[in-house]
């Protein structure tokens, strides 16, 4: 998995945990919903200022992207 997979799914899983859409998360980051989709793919990278907009919105820190995976890896791009 790559790291842009990686900060997909765990944007994907906060949202879902949070019972947010992507429409919902759009608008409170100021980006589109295809976006939003892309990324939560894997298939956008993000700039520190997007992953910052998101993790506002979904009320997390920076290390919530970055932390080791459930098998104690980290993913590679």
């Amino acid at each position: 998995m790559t790291i842009d997979e990686q900060i997909g799914q765990r944007i994907r899983n906060r949202r879902m945990q949070l019972q947010m859409s992507q429409e919902e998360l759009a608008a409170r980051t100021g980006l589109s919903r295809t976006y939003i989709y892309f990324i939560e793919q894997g298939k956008k990278s993000l700039t520190i200022k997007t992953l910052s907009l998101i993790k506002d919105a979904l009320r997390v820190n920076f290390i919530y992207f970055f932390q080791s995976s459930s098998d104690g890896t980290i993913a590679k791009s």
